[in-house]
């Protein structure tokens, strides 16, 4: 039940006190004043620095400044117990000069301390491979495990003081979740593979014993599960209080924080779940609407507002559910005006975590269909038999028998039913771009090229993303050249190995952040010399540039580019492919642009997901003349509908990559019989351009039969046209092309790019473009 106006009045009042209630505080108010400005005035007070250092490349622990935060990080490891105190250890080395401690001194601590230090410098032993950060990764682990009680929780500070509210097992400042978070990360990440399999192993026996001591400490009230207190005895785990106005009640603070903690926890059993639910129900009934808490004059004042955000209370009475305070006296009341004025100003009485609480239970919540998805299949005679969408054959039923019915009817409709059910609407608000050529025919690749850059700016947009373009040309090429454009995963400077190429930075889908092009995934060169020595220009393009590859991307890329939708969950809201398509059309008006390229003929080229793209960008737009997608796979040229390698539900998997598409197509990730397209669709888009599919042999996870199922089922399209369409009534054998307006190879090999592929690249080129 939510605590309405009438309840918020009653906590302003201060008629309504617990007996015996004293409003004398029993510490002077000037000394607790002068210590609170002392810690503030610690130059090593506790910062969270983690929150940008966390977000660094590898290349930031080799240098300069990333190594003497490391050897400061060492400094202050305590040599007995292997933590760090609580305090900023990045700023300044330990010298012996204990006053350089920060406010709580040098003892090592697990509120707030140790984990973050554990996560640097097991990335600084990974970026340099130095033993010592090994070593002091483990001591650290060794102190948190240690820590850990046999019921699963941890004190407040280890060794505990047993004459004290420290040895309590505690929620208090998110320690639990903070060390249950850490070590999920150790028994479960590549992060920590340094560690070794013995301490992984222990990692995650820790964490589970965690994660059992939360579901026994839900407080359970009139037979029903709540929330959590601040602090439990570690043996009966009854709850406990910790100072004197901090009294033994149901968290609205702490709480928060352990139920998302458990909502990361994967493939959450029952008891999770239901702990989850019951702790979110519990946040719903003690929201309270109609208060405001006013921070002035140096003092807190809680004060009836009908227009106020939702707020909750950092303790509730066990029971009654009425929101509680204390003073340093630590007399129970029931309004915040009754403590004193330090008090008041001085601790988080009210917060506002249900609100984003409820936004995460949403995602959550839309995540458990996940849960019960069935394991990958491999086996051909396992893949169903659903039959394809028909694909000359009208929304009305009417069947398509000429060009013309293709391109004026049904064309359109699947061009819409792609657009609402899988890739989203492409926006068409008019972006001005300009083209600033930075460097023009330098000789390059050991004079085999002219090598032209050219950064691709939205000017409307100053502080919006740049496209680079590194474009190669035949040295010898007397006249404009076809061109190969190919979307890669890698900055330029990774594709072609040669001084001089432009450099800026990329982007880390594991740190979300901007990082040097050289720390970027390099999936290695692209063959620019196979294209160059039969006569072709080769294009290269970095995806991120127009897109970053992670959830929310668009906060970066061109999405920015375009107003705000006035719906950012519409269903058929565009995602990354979009982007990363509509980015490719933009290198397309700059290419046809430059003399040396014959912009009449250009192919584009992608490998994996960025072959999903090259098909999406090459169905919207027509001036892609010639389209190879490699390895498109599943939401690619695979079909949807045979249950074999990734499926809809793996892509759409919000822990793996919904936001490359739109957000309806989730919808069929358990229901693809229902889905209105499906690769062959795509595929005949590009009808009657010639298009190349390129899979690999071991590539289970892509599906490569799939690819040939819709490209059997797309040729008709290509006939319509009076094309040959596929080629081939079975699947080809190893490493050899089949030739046509629909090319396919079949390359012995799994999931990545081989030489064969651009060999033949090359040839399906030479048989359309050189004609």
């Amino acid at each position: 039940m939510a605590l309405l106006l009438a309840a918020c009045i009653a906590v302003l009042s201060a008629a309504t006190s617990a007996p015996g209630a004293t409003a004398t505080p029993p510490t002077d108010a000037a000394q607790l004043a002068a210590a609170s400005a002392a810690r503030m005035n610690n130059p090593n007070r506790p910062v969270p620095w983690w929150a940008e250092i966390g977000r660094k490349p590898d290349s930031f622990y080799r240098s300069e400044e990333g190594r003497r935060m490391a050897e400061n990080i060492l400094s202050w490891q305590d040599a007995d117990t292997g933590g760090w105190p609580l305090m900023n250890t990045t700023r300044e080395p330990f010298t012996g000069d204990e006053s350089r401690a920060g406010p709580w001194g040098r003892r090592a601590a697990l509120i707030k301390a140790t984990v973050n230090e554990v996560r640097f410098l097991a990335r600084a032993h990974r970026a340099t491979e130095d033993e010592r950060f090994r070593t002091a990764v483990l001591a650290g682990l060794e102190f948190i495990l240690a820590a850990q009680y046999p019921s699963g929780g941890w004190p407040h500070s280890y060794p505990p003081r047993a004459t004290d509210y420290s040895r309590f097992a505690t929620f208090n400042d998110d320690l639990l979740p903070d060390l249950m978070t850490l070590l999920h990360e150790v028994g479960n990440t590549r992060e920590f593979v340094l560690v070794g399999p013995e301490a992984r192993a222990r990692a995650r026996a820790a964490f589970e014993r965690g994660l059992e001591f939360v579901l026994r400490t839900q407080i359970v009230v009139d037979g029903r599960p709540t929330a959590w207190a601040q602090q439990y005895d570690p043996d009966t785990l009854e709850p406990r209080p910790a100072r004197a106005f901090e009294p033994v009640a149901i968290s609205g603070g702490e709480s928060a924080s352990v139920l998302r903690m458990l909502m990361d926890v994967p493939k959450p059993s029952p008891a999770v779940i239901a702990a989850v639910e019951s702790g979110v129900q519990w946040y719903r009934d003690a929201q309270i609407d109609g208060l405001r808490v006013i921070h002035a004059a140096g003092d807190r004042v809680a004060v009836a507002d009908p227009a106020a955000p939702p707020v909750w209370a950092r303790f509730y009475e066990i029971g009654t559910g009425r929101p509680i305070f204390a003073g340093r006296d630590g007399v129970i009341r029931y309004a915040l005006a009754e403590i004193e004025q330090e008090r008041r100003s001085g601790y988080a009485w009210y917060n506002h975590n249900g609100t984003a609480l409820f936004a995460r239970h949403a995602e959550w919540k839309h995540a458990r269909a996940w849960d019960a998805q069935p394991p990958t299949n491999t086996d051909e005679t396992k893949v169903g038999d659903l039959p394809l969408p028909p694909l000359l054959v009208t929304s009305a039923g009417a069947p398509v028998r000429t060009v013309e019915e293709w391109e004026n009817i049904r064309r359109p409709e699947i061009m819409r039913l792609v657009e609402q059910h899988q890739h989203g609407v492409t926006p068409s608000t008019p972006v001005r771009t300009t083209f600033d050529v930075i460097e023009r025919d330098a000789p390059a690749l050991d004079g085999l090229a002219r090598r032209t850059q050219a950064r691709i700016r939205f000017p409307d947009h100053p502080d919006g993303p740049v496209v680079r373009v590194l474009l190669n040309l035949p040295k010898d090429a007397t006249g404009p050249v076809p061109t190969i454009l190919h979307l890669s995963f890698s900055p330029n400077v990774l594709m072609q190995d040669e001084p001089g190429i432009d450099e800026g930075t990329a982007w880390s889908g594991t740190l979300k952040a901007p990082i040097p092009d050289r720390d970027a995934i390099n999936l290695g060169l692209f063959d620019t010399r196979t294209f160059l020595e039969r006569g072709y220009g080769v294009a290269l393009v970095y995806y991120g540039d127009v897109y970053p590859d992670f959830n929310h991307g668009h906060a970066h890329g061109v999405h920015r580019l375009f107003p705000a939708p006035s719906d950012p969950a519409a269903p058929d809201r565009w995602g990354a492919i979009g982007a990363w398509a509509w980015g490719l059309s933009r290198v397309m008006d700059y290419l046809q642009t430059e003399p040396g390229v014959d912009g009449t003929r250009v192919a584009l080229s992608g490998f994996s997901r960025l072959g999903k793209t090259v098909l999406w960008a090459g169905a919207q737009d027509p001036r892609f003349a010639m389209v190879i997608p490699l390895l498109s796979g599943e939401g690619g040229a695979a079909s949807s509908r045979r249950f074999y390698g990734e499926t809809v539900a793996d892509l759409t998997n919000p822990s793996r990559y919904p936001y490359w598409f739109a957000p309806r197509y989730a919808d069929y990730a358990f229901d693809v019989a229902s889905l209105p397209v499906d690769g062959h669709m795509l595929l005949a888009l590009i009808a009657p351009r010639p298009i190349l599919q390129v899979v690999g042999s071991e590539d289970t996870w892509s599906d490569p039969r799939g690819e040939f199922v819709t490209a059997r089922a797309a040729s008709e399209v290509w006939r319509l046209y009076g094309k040959t369409g596929l080629q081939a009534d079975d699947f080809p054998p190893l490493d050899t092309l089949v030739p046509g307006d629909m090319g396919f190879l079949v390359h012995d090999g799994g999931h990545k790019a081989l030489p064969i592929d651009y060999r033949a690249m090359a040839d399906f080129m030479d048989l359309h473009f050189r004609r």
